[in-house]
């Protein structure tokens, strides 16, 4: 009669045990009655309770991604979600593929404007340089001058200064192109027919001018070229004259005659002595200031617009000078004088019919 106890020795004999004939199935303690016919299996709770111990987590871990996801993305109508509020924002479409370029943005026409109307072309730039043809394949060039603000007249403590030179602050707001050397007797020839010098030279400026004759010569070149050719404005000398610098000379504090045409055997300040050349000179024969103007110091004085008068107190902008007077203004020094009279905020003045060999003049164009 086989034995009602189940073996104990753990092998295959557990899984093939049979009950004895007659007897009441045996009950286990672990696992219950086994199925009718089925052999019983036991179970490994060790190992159940580990995988409990790590599956549980991640199932909590996963379904809280869920949620989260959810909230961040509701679902739509169609889902049975809730529905997102009116104000929240609309998911933008995808940027196209194909663009014009790696970095380009494809450009539209502006509101009001046909893509196949033409476009607007840029405003252009203003050339540095203005040539005026003065016939005979001659040309007179300009340098444009920008706006800017500056102290017109000289400080207090300039040597040997002027009264009329009260210091103030000028602002210039339109830019202006003005001759980068004085007339020469060969534009001046070329537009009048004809050459009033005394220091006889095509490329010397004109001299023996009044300053009618001067108007008289931009107003000429005004009609040949279209464009508004004038004598400068004395606040539009000295501002080009002085190109950036408030010391006596655009030269620095001092100036010699290797810089301009003018009486060197006197000095100013610590200057150098040198060569009294008692004539004018071929324009262009010194260096330029810094805005490419040459002979803004010496060689001929140079007629302004503007009656002359006192300045006044207060500061200005594009100021032109008294409304009427007696005298017109002159700058610049000529090459008779000593350097005290070529400083930039030195003042002189003729009346408007006098002309002598130390006068001439340099123009002006508007834009």
């Amino acid at each position: 009669m086989a034995s009602a106890t189940p073996p104990k020795n753990g092998g295959t004999d557990d899984y093939f045990w049979e009950q004895p004939a007659g007897e009441a199935p045996a009950l286990n303690a672990d696992s219950g009655p086994a199925p009718a016919g089925k052999p019983a299996l036991p179970v490994d709770w060790p190992l159940l309770l580990t995988a409990l111990l790590i599956g549980l987590p991640l199932v909590v871990l996963m379904g809280m991604a869920i949620v989260h996801k959810w909230r961040l993305s509701p679902p739509g109508i169609g889902s049975g979600g809730p529905v997102a509020p009116a104000s929240a924002e609309v998911a933008k479409p995808p940027e196209p593929t194909s663009t014009p370029g790696a970095n380009e943005k494809p450009s539209f026409p502006p509101p009001g404007q046909k893509p196949d109307d033409p476009q607007p072309s840029a405003v252009p730039a203003i050339p540095d340089r203005l040539s005026l043809d003065v016939g005979g394949g001659h040309q007179l060039v300009c340098a444009l001058i920008k706006p800017g603000v500056f102290k017109m007249g000289s400080p207090a403590d300039e040597p040997l200064r002027g009264d009329d030179e009260r210091r103030r602050e000028v602002r210039l707001t339109r830019p202006y192109y003005m001759g980068i050397y004085p007339v020469t007797q060969r534009q001046y020839t070329e537009v009048t027919d004809t050459n009033p010098s005394t220091f006889r030279g095509l490329d010397r400026p004109v001299e023996n001018v009044a300053w009618h004759d001067a108007r008289a010569f931009c107003q000429r070149l005004s009609q040949a070229t279209g464009k508004r050719v004038r004598l400068p404005t004395e606040a539009e000398w000295e501002f080009a004259c002085r190109s950036g610098t408030e010391t006596p000379f655009n030269t620095g504090s001092s100036i010699s005659a290797a810089m301009a045409n003018y009486n060197a055997t006197t000095t100013y300040l610590r200057g150098p002595e040198g060569e009294f050349r008692a004539r004018t000179m071929d324009v262009g024969c010194f260096e330029p200031n810094a805005w490419g103007l040459h002979d803004m110091h010496g060689n001929v004085q140079e007629w302004c617009q503007d009656w002359y008068g006192p300045y006044p107190a207060d500061a200005a902008t594009d100021p032109a000078g008294p409304e009427e007077g007696d005298r017109r203004v002159l700058r610049g020094g000529h090459w008779r004088h000593p350097p005290e009279r070529l400083r930039s905020a030195n003042r002189e003045a003729s009346p408007p019919e006098s002309a002598s060999r130390m006068i001439g003049f340099r123009v002006v164009v508007d834009l």
